[in-house]
């Protein structure tokens, strides 16, 4: 028997980090000199659902905390649930739309920071919300590849989106949040009967990739007096067609990675959807017939943490032990590119808990 037999790819830890200030609705209130109320009202006319949201603290201009900082604290959980050394990680993917710096990989400064061996594989991966679970996704293919290098592997998504919401884009200021959500993924042996079913179904649509974006700071547009007085280093989204698509999108792309796994609805303990709007993860959950108590919705505590969104989820979903060993999860993601993708995942690897 090789090394590999027997064994899957699985998730072996999870950690999660959040912006330094927790920002409340009637905070946002307060910063946009609006009447208290207002962006509840917002939240109520919009079934967004968001209460509050952590953002990092600006100094003279400069962000106290950056994605490789949360990323950082976030893979530290992950490593530790893992119970590994954090010498054995082979690889480390982030992914993320607002690294530390253009041009430079923020899994680069985690290995530093973390002070990781040189040996090792360290990337980003650009798939707005999204960007996790594809990495997840090439994660367990490459664990399972000829040409993989094995041991385990970090896959992080992280966003520190508020340096780049403007108040003048109220659909998108009132919304994001800065997070981190750090996930070990390993060769691990299932337990005798555990589940070992999974399913990967991506998609894309790039025809709309204008309606969710940050125009400016690109090679389209470079950074120029007119992109700054037009407000275009900022996020802009258009939410009707990204609202319509991301239900459609994730139900449909849910269903398929449902049949192509094999798993019956009724064995799925978990669904872990996007946290982008309350109302899409509930139209969602109802298209697939999904019941809310078995829905993960974090929204209303973090806002749309977008790559971060699902893993900071998963950990919160550990926490209050809505998840455990051996569980079946479901997770669907959307966002900027289009891109969508669903995944069915046996949660083999997780500890036990005592």
């Amino acid at each position: 028997m090789t090394e590999r037999e027997g064994r899957i790819p699985a998730i072996s830890g999870i950690g999660k980090a959040v912006g330094r200030d927790a920002v409340s609705n009637v905070m946002v209130d307060e910063l946009l000199g609006k009447k208290t109320g207002f962006v509840d009202r917002v939240m109520g006319m919009t079934g967004t659902g968001i209460k509050q949201r952590f953002w990092v603290p600006i100094e003279n201009y400069v962000a106290q905390q950056t994605a490789s900082d949360l990323g950082t604290e976030a893979l530290v959980g992950a490593i530790e649930m893992a119970g590994i050394d954090k010498n054995e990680l082979r690889k480390i993917v982030v992914a993320t739309s607002s690294p530390d710096y253009l041009g430079v990989a923020t899994a680069a400064m985690i290995q530093h920071k973390l002070g990781l061996q040189n040996d090792i594989q360290a990337y980003d991966l650009a798939a707005g919300c999204t960007g996790w679970l594809h990495a997840v996704y090439d994660a367990y293919a490459i664990l399972q590849s000829r040409l993989g290098k094995g041991g385990p592997q970090a896959v992080i998504g992280v966003e520190v989106l508020s340096p780049i919401l403007s108040k003048n884009k109220l659909n998108t200021y009132l919304i994001f949040g800065d997070a981190a959500g750090a996930t070990i993924v390993d060769l691990v042996e299932p337990d005798r009967g555990a589940p070992t079913n999974m399913a990967f179904v991506p998609g894309v649509d790039g025809s709309l990739a204008d309606k969710l974006n940050v125009p400016a700071g690109g090679s389209r547009y470079p950074a120029s007096q007119y992109t700054i007085d037009n407000d275009m280093h900022s996020m802009d989204m258009d939410g009707n067609i990204i609202k319509d698509n991301a239900i459609k999108r994730m139900v449909e792309v849910t269903k398929k990675a449902l049949e192509e796994s094999g798993v019956p609805m009724e064995e799925v303990a978990l669904f872990i959807p996007h946290q982008a709007n309350l109302s899409i993860i509930q139209a969602t959950a109802d298209s697939l017939k999904f019941p809310m108590e078995r829905v993960m919705v974090t929204i209303d505590k973090y806002g749309n943490t977008s790559s971060a969104s699902i893993p900071t989820a998963l950990r919160e979903a550990w926490d209050a032990d809505r998840i455990k060993r051996n569980d079946i999860m479901v997770v669907a993601t959307f966002g900027a590119g289009l891109e969508y993708i669903a995944a069915v995942l046996p949660m083999v690897g997780l500890p036990k808990k005592k």
